[in-house]
Parts: structure tokens; C-alpha cells; sequence
């Protein structure tokens, strides 16, 4: 998909962490992220994403954006440490394992093509 692109974060020879996004003209979306339970809190997810920023820089994008699910402390905390704000909410964006409804918050970062 043009625009799109992923990494892939690898110690050892074993995949360990991944981030994929899509720029949109001035916009890159933050598809997902993921690290290995096992790997977290050891600084690849930020590696990830300070990689991931510098490519959508380099693909024309002034900002990123992400969701978040609300009740997710730990990932709001994280991509606030980042300067992630806040920018909007989807309601019930999200089902938690029990079918509640959980609103998505919407975060934007500008990066320093902006």
C-alpha cells in the first residue's frame, strides 16, 4: 500500500518488536506497534517508534497519530513520555474480554518536519 511502511525490531536473530504506519500526505497513522511481553520495558518500543517518526519525516509527514484504548494506563504513559497528546476520543472503539465498551483516545505527536 503505497505509503505504508513497517519495522522490524530483531536481537539476536529473533524478532522481538514491530512498528507499521501509513503517511497520508502531511499525516502518518501509527498502525500498530508491538513488543514482546518478555522484551518490554527495555527501550524497543521506543527505538521503534523514534525509528518510525524519523521515516515518516522522511516521507513528508508534519505529524503522527495513534489510538489508544482508555483503560490502558501503561501505553497512555508511554506515548505520553513521548509527546503524544491527546486530540479526540472514539467511543467504544475498543471491546474489552468481558464485551464493555472501551472509548479509543486519539493522540498526535508533531514531528520536527512540522
Amino acid at each position: 500500500m503505497p505509503g505504508s511502511f513497517a519495522l522490524l525490531a530483531v536481537i539476536e536473530e529473533e524478532p522481538v518488536g514491530f512498528f507499521a504506519a501509513q503517511v497520508l500526505f502531511e499525516n502518518c497513522e501509527l498502525l500498530s506497534l508491538g513488543v514482546l511481553p518478555s522484551r518490554r520495558r527495555g527501550g524497543c518500543g521506543r527505538l521503534l517508534l523514534e525509528r518510525g517518526f524519523g521515516e515518516a519525516e522522511r516521507q513528508g509527514a508534519g505529524k503522527i497519530d495513534l489510538e489508544v484504548a482508555e483503560n490502558n494506563r501503561g501505553g497512555r504513559s508511554f506515548y505520553q513520555s513521548l509527546g503524544f497528546s491527546p486530540i479526540g476520543r472514539r467511543p467504544g472503539y475498543y471491546h474489552g474480554p468481558d464485551g464493555r465498551a472501551i472509548d479509543a483516545l486519539i493522540l498526535s505527536k508533531p514531528l520536527a518536519y512540522a
